[in-house]
């Protein structure tokens, strides 16, 4: 495939080398971090609605709360960079910032 030159069209080209099939969904994890509960708490309420499951947790060595949100779905870098910048403008605007998605690979049928 062909991925856009940016930071997602690289880890999609990595995955890929690597023989994950991007074709098959699978739970992708968006994180976000946020300098309080109650401002990951307002964040996740708003991203419930976008996604499949939000979890909130207190990140000891950031020393702040983060919160996964993961939403089932084929790893496409247009639906990701989607979902991951709107997610990113709700983040900053509860005060905090996003840190990331990542997703377990997923074989092609037969490969081991």
């Amino acid at each position: 495939m062909s991925f856009p030159d940016d930071d997602n069209g690289d880890v999609l080209r990595n995955m890929e080398r690597n023989g994950d099939d991007l074709s098959q969904p699978r739970n992708i994890d968006f994180e976000h971090v946020f300098p309080t509960q109650e401002k990951a708490l307002s964040f996740a309420a708003r991203a419930i609605n976008q996604t499949d499951e939000v979890g909130i947790s207190w990140y000891e060595e950031a020393r702040c709360w983060q919160v996964r949100v993961t939403r089932h779905m084929v790893p496409d870098h247009a639906a990701l960079t989607e979902l991951e910048l709107d997610l990113q403008a709700v983040a900053r605007e509860e005060g905090g910032d996003s840190d990331g998605w990542g997703c377990f690979e997923v074989r092609p049928q037969g490969d081991s």
